[in-house]
């Protein structure tokens, strides 16, 4: 069994946190490649259509 490296699991750990707290407030979250947008975002929160 391979373990991530330190900051793979933190990456990761924030990802599942971030995915929480949206998830908790009623929107989703979306992971995004940080080179597919050139501005360095890492995630996208979207509001539900409400």
């Amino acid at each position: 069994m391979s373990l991530l490296p330190p900051i793979e699991t933190e990456s990761e750990l924030s990802y599942a946190y971030l995915h929480a707290v949206a998830a908790q407030a009623g929107m989703s979250c979306e992971v995004s490649g940080r080179n597919a947008d050139k501005m360095g975002i890492d995630a996208i929160i979207r509001a539900s259509e409400q």
